[in-house]
């Protein structure tokens, strides 16, 4: 009796399986089926670098303009007292004449107290209970307000034909001490 010859596969072409003998013969064998669309492969262009991190690069932008915005909103407005007017300077800055006010208060409540709510009309309303800008208030209307909401004393600056401002800082004595310096500039 003879011995078995060995078969093993060699190459596939055009969807048709082929075998080779011992004998060193290559013959057809069965035909394979074609794969689903589902699963064809198609070959994939090489996308470049930026286009494959755009998203990731997107989220550090608003990360970081999230933090900076944050950081310069939370801070205390700094206020200068100058020869003819006040100078508020913040995220929205302003400068006060003295012969635009009527009055200069201070208000032993705070913000929260004074405003019984409302919206935001353009300005910053941040996370640590800092506003800056325009604010229409449920109880005092349209105002500018330079406050942290939940300190008191506040500084109720009446102008002229203009919107009112509301000023305060974390510290209340730093707060009341600058009333003294407004009240002792605007007599001059």
């Amino acid at each position: 009796m003879g011995e078995a010859q060995a078969t093993y596969c060699s190459h596939r072409d055009n969807n048709r399986f082929y075998r080779r003998e011992e004998t060193g013969y290559e013959v057809e064998s069965a035909e394979i089926p074609p794969k689903p669309w589902w699963a064809i492969e198609y070959p994939q262009a090489k996308k470049p670098w930026w286009s494959r991190n755009i998203v990731a690069v997107i989220l550090v932008i608003a990360a970081i303009n999230f933090g900076v915005n944050t950081y310069y909103g939370e801070k205390d407005p700094v206020v200068s007292i100058l020869d003819k007017s006040i100078n508020i300077e913040c995220n929205y800055g302003l400068d006060v004449y003295f012969s635009d006010i009527t009055s200069v208060s201070l208000l032993e409540r705070s913000m929260r107290d004074i405003g019984g709510g409302g919206i935001r009309a353009g300005g910053y309303g941040g996370f640590g209970g800092a506003a800056r800008g325009n604010f229409q208030l449920n109880n005092v209307g349209n105002v500018l307000l330079f406050v942290q909401y939940r300190s008191s004393p506040t500084i109720w600056i009446e102008r002229y034909g203009k919107k009112d401002i509301y000023l305060s800082f974390r510290d209340g004595k730093k707060t009341g001490m600058l009333y003294n310096e407004m009240k002792a500039a605007i007599k001059k």
